[in-house]
């Protein structure tokens, strides 16, 4: 048999050869397309990074200008400059193509927000409080996107703010205060404690202070965070116990006159946002200030006893007379961080002086008791930062604060104690106080009863309005940190004892008198008893002035109420704590 030639074998084969030459083919353009990906990878990668580093010229930039804005804006912009522009090998340098602009203005992230990417930027508005920086490059591209544009530019911005912050209270310390007994007395009242400190250990809190940020991170409270502590409403034993944890990193004796005082407090709430008031967007720069522990320590007292009427006791216990102090606090004090604009304000409350003449001889009769209450009303009084001047020594710094005192008000009524937190000052003052309530013999009428009832119009200081400075320029002696300055000062006493002399002078004895249950004209027997009243009230009131000064001026100033008398105490001024914003 003879076998068929196999012309068909080769035949196959071509169709093999085809399919091959097809695959490379395939794969070449895979390869081709790779390495397109591949170069638009580096060129967009070449973007990015070129766009980093726009952004970190840009964030130094910022933070070097922010930094100098306290000393006007061309000194910031050639700052910010020269901190980016030939700085030398191994730092952030901005190229001689590269550009560069830096704006000053004011950032406010609490007014409405302007076009633009920094919605809370207002440029070239003063005062100067950050920096805006945009930088910005062109970029060439190496490979993929060269036929549709050779380059394209590559821009950055930052904000950085820089607001120099203050902080200060107005109406509290122990400037004057040379005895420890009514701070204690105060104290005791407010807190529900059974302190007995001395004066040394009073005056030790006077002087020490501690930051925000301590406060954030001390036990048992730990914050966390500036919106967190103002916002918390916590237990005031806690709130002390974490000051004192904040001061024993830096003064252990002092902390543990704090731990005394934490260790027996009653259970009351502080809600922190009403005593210290942050008037500032930059709550990171604002931990950095410092405040008074004494003002700590006593604002929350009262922020804790807000509407509530504390019985501070009897203050005054003398053969001729007692005197009492309630006291309502109506508004608690204020403890102001900010930059310029920024206000504290000192307490409004009523303080009532329960005084109680002893062992009265009236002529046609004997008392054992001739009452009297005084209501002292104190409003606000307000200090505002005017301005400030950093400088790089600290002894060049200086502030100004416009300073108005509280107007004091003063009247007799026979309002309810409890009743003091709550009402006007002018219909609280409107009830007429019960003197006295006695039996008196009248001649063809026997005897009748005969109640005495005191008024008098609402008198008022009249308020004073200062600038005080700190620092460079300011009184001798005087800080940015830790000082105080009184506006106005009286000698207290005097203007206390001339205070009430004045309504006692002022007053109107009304007598109602009754025989039985009816009420009848008043007889010529008990006209001449109400001159004896007013004798009696004049001459007890001063017998015991010289106690009324040393005992009651002095726990009034505590308190925040004065006459006539604002104490500033300005506590910590920092310059120059910039942070980037946006």
């Amino acid at each position: 048999m003879i076998s068929a030639p196999k012309v068909h074998s080769r035949r196959r084969a071509r169709p093999c050869g085809r399919r091959q030459r097809g695959v490379v083919a395939v794969i070449s353009v895979i390869w081709v397309m790779v390495a397109l990906i591949g170069l638009m990878a580096l060129d967009i990668g070449n973007v990015f990074w070129q766009r980093r580093d726009m952004q970190r010229l840009a964030d130094t930039a910022a933070l070097s200008a922010g930094q100098m804005i306290g000393g006007g804006c061309a000194t910031a912009q050639a700052h910010g400059v020269g901190s980016v522009r030939d700085a030398g090998a191994g730092t952030v340098n901005l190229k001689p193509a590269d550009t560069l602009v830096i704006e000053c203005g004011h950032w406010d992230p609490t007014k409405p927000a302007l076009p633009g990417p920094t919605p809370y930027f207002a440029a070239s508005v003063t005062p100067y409080n950050a920096v805006n920086v945009n930088v910005s490059r062109t970029v060439p591209f190496l490979f993929a996107f060269n036929w549709n544009s050779p380059s394209r530019i590559v821009s950055a911005h930052a904000t950085a703010a820089s607001p120099d912050m203050n902080a200060f209270s107005i109406g509290t310390g122990l400037l004057n205060v040379s005895d420890a007994s009514p701070v204690n007395q105060l104290l005791n009242g407010l807190l529900g404690t059974s302190l007995a400190l001395d004066l040394a250990s009073y005056q030790g809190l006077a002087g020490a202070d501690v930051k925000l940020a301590d406060l954030l991170t001390a036990s048992p409270l730990q914050f966390g965070t500036m919106d967190a502590l103002l916002d918390s409403k916590v237990k005031l034993k806690d709130f002390v116990l974490t000051a004192a944890a904040a001061l024993s990193t830096k003064d252990t004796v002092k902390a543990n006159v704090l731990y005394g005082i934490a260790a027996n407090i009653k259970s009351l709430d502080v809600s922190l946002g009403d005593l210290i008031d942050l008037s500032t967007a930059t709550p990171g720069a604002a931990s950095q200030a410092s405040v008074n522990v004494m003002d700590l320590l006593v604002g929350a007292a009262q922020v804790a006893n807000k509407s509530s009427f504390v019985d501070l006791g009897t203050s005054i216990n003398t053969p001729l007379a007692t005197v009492g102090v309630k006291v309502a606090i109506i508004e608690p004090p204020r403890i102001a961080i900010g930059p310029v604009g920024t206000s504290a304000h000192s307490a409004q409350m009523r303080v009532l002086l329960d005084i109680k003449a002893l062992n009265v001889n009236l002529g046609v009769a004997s008392l054992a008791v001739l009452n009297l209450p005084i209501y002292i009303e104190g409003a606000s009084g307000t200090a505002t930062l005017k301005s400030m001047s950093c400088a790089p020594a600290r002894a060049d710094a200086s502030l100004t604060m416009d300073v108005e005192t509280g107007l004091l008000s003063t009247c007799i009524s026979g309002a309810a104690a409890s009743s003091m937190p709550t009402g006007s000052n002018s219909s609280f003052c409107s009830t007429p106080a019960t003197v006295t309530a006695l039996t008196v013999p009248v001649i063809l009428l026997g005897d009748v009863g005969v109640t005495i009832n005191a008024t008098v119009p609402v008198k008022a200081s009249s308020s004073v309005r200062h600038d005080v400075v700190f620092g460079a320029g300011g009184a001798p002696g005087s800080a940015v940190s830790n000082s105080y300055q009184v506006v106005n000062q009286n000698v207290v006493g005097t203007a206390l004892s001339g205070l009430v002399g004045t309504l006692i002078t002022e007053s109107t004895l009304t007598p109602v008198v009754k025989l039985g249950p009816i009420v009848i004209t008043t007889p010529p027997a008990v006209s001449s008893l109400l001159t004896n009243v007013k004798s009696a009230l004049t001459s007890t009131l001063a017998a015991i002035t010289p106690q009324l000064d040393a005992l009651i001026a002095p726990l009034l100033r505590t308190l925040g109420v004065d006459i006539g008398y604002s104490q500033i105490h300005q506590m910590s001024m920092r310059c120059g704590d910039v942070q980037l914003v946006y």
